[in-house]
């Protein structure tokens, strides 16, 4: 889960991404990204691909689910993806978020669904997303950017697994 937000600059727009399921090392490798778009205003969107592309505008390549919520630029969003591994290889995608107005960091979330994201199934064969899922790998975040006058911030991230 992580606490981010895309921050003033001259050039607004500027993509912040989580990473799950990172294959490798390199930021050339495949992941599951969740962030804000390079959009204005911004959205929500899960993407698979190279952590190095960052997050594209929310209709951009890679995009598998965006959100029917939009957000300024400085709104910090609390989100988090779930990576459920089924048994049939199968990997179901969950994005949620936490108002941080009712439930600030520090406190217990209330986890709910980020609007008009649904479960997203990464099937075994590779259909709804175009290549096969993401089974295990790294996490991190990371700030993808394209000129140097954009900002953005990560004020908690937290990984765990569930074995």
């Amino acid at each position: 889960m992580a606490a981010s937000s895309a921050g003033p600059a001259a050039a607004p727009r500027v993509s912040p991404p989580s990473s799950s399921c990172g294959q490798g090392t390199s930021v050339n490798d495949s992941a599951y990204l969740l962030g804000l778009s390079d959009d204005e205003p911004h959205r929500v969107v899960l993407r698979k691909g190279a952590v190095a592309t960052g997050l594209p505008d929310a209709d951009g390549p890679g995009v598998l689910l965006k959100s029917s919520a939009s957000f300024t630029q400085g709104t910090w969003l609390h989100l988090r993806l779930d990576v459920v591994v089924n048994a049939n290889g199968d990997v179901v995608l969950k994005a949620f978020h936490n108002d941080l107005a009712e439930h600030p960091l520090g406190t217990p979330p209330d986890w709910q669904p980020v609007p008009g994201m649904a479960d997203f199934i990464d099937d075994a064969l590779g259909i709804n997303s175009g290549s096969q899922p993401l089974t295990s790998g790294r996490g991190g975040f990371g700030f993808a950017v394209k000129d140097v006058t954009r900002r953005a911030y990560f004020d908690s991230l937290e990984l765990s697994r569930q074995v």
